[in-house]
C-alpha cells in the first residue's frame, strides 16, 4: 500500500508539474487532465492486484476497497504536501493569474453580462487559497481512490476456494 500510494503520489506531482515546466500552467493541455485519472486508475489497480497476489490470490471487495482508500490516502497527503509548496513557495501568484485568465475568457464570451463576470470572479476569489487546494487533494483522492478501489474490487475479486 505504501509503495503504490508513494508511486501514485510521485506520478501525480510529476504531471502536475509538465505544464508548469512548459510555461503552459494557466493553459494546459487537456491530455494532462486525462491523465490524471488514469494514472490513478492503473496505479491502485495494479496495488490492489498486487495485495491479492501477496494473501493466497484472494480478494475480498472490502479488502480492495481498504487497500485503494490507503494508498489514494498516502498520494492524496503526498499531493497536498506538494500543492502546499508549489502554490506558497514556486507560484505564490498562482490564483490572482487565474483569476486573471478566468475573467479574460468570460470577457471574450458576449453572452456573458457585466454582473456575471463580477460573480464569476468573486466565486473564483472564494475558492483561491491554498489550505483549500491541500484539502481538496486529499478529499479528491479519497474520493477517486474509493470509486477505482471499487472498479477492481469488482474486477479483482476472488473468494477462497
Amino acid at each position: 500500500m505504501i509503495n503504490y500510494g508513494v508511486i501514485l503520489g510521485v506520478l501525480l506531482m510529476g504531471i502536475s508539474l509538465i505544464p508548469y515546466a512548459m510555461g503552459q500552467l494557466y493553459n494546459p493541455n487537456p491530455i494532462f487532465a486525462i491523465l490524471q485519472y488514469l494514472i490513478p486508475l492503473v496505479i491502485i489497480f495494479l496495488g490492489i492486484k498486487k495485495f491479492r497476489e501477496l494473501n493466497g490470490n484472494t480478494l475480498t471487495l472490502s479488502e480492495a476497497i481498504k487497500t485503494g482508500l490507503g494508498l489514494s490516502l498516502i498520494a492524496g497527503i503526498l499531493l497536498a504536501l506538494y500543492n502546499f509548496v508549489f502554490f506558497k513557495f514556486i507560484e505564490p501568484d498562482f490564483f490572482v493569474k487565474v483569476t486573471e485568465v478566468a475573467e479574460a475568457k468570460m470577457l471574450e464570451n458576449p453572452n456573458m453580462s457585466e454582473e456575471q463576470i463580477e460573480m464569476a470572479t468573486k466565486m473564483t476569489g472564494m475558492f483561491a487559497n491554498v489550505w483549500i487546494l491541500v484539502g481538496s487533494a486529499i478529499m479528491s483522492s479519497l474520493f477517486g481512490g474509493l470509486i477505482y478501489s471499487l472498479i477492481s474490487g469488482l474486477i479483482l475479486k476472488k473468494d477462497k476456494q
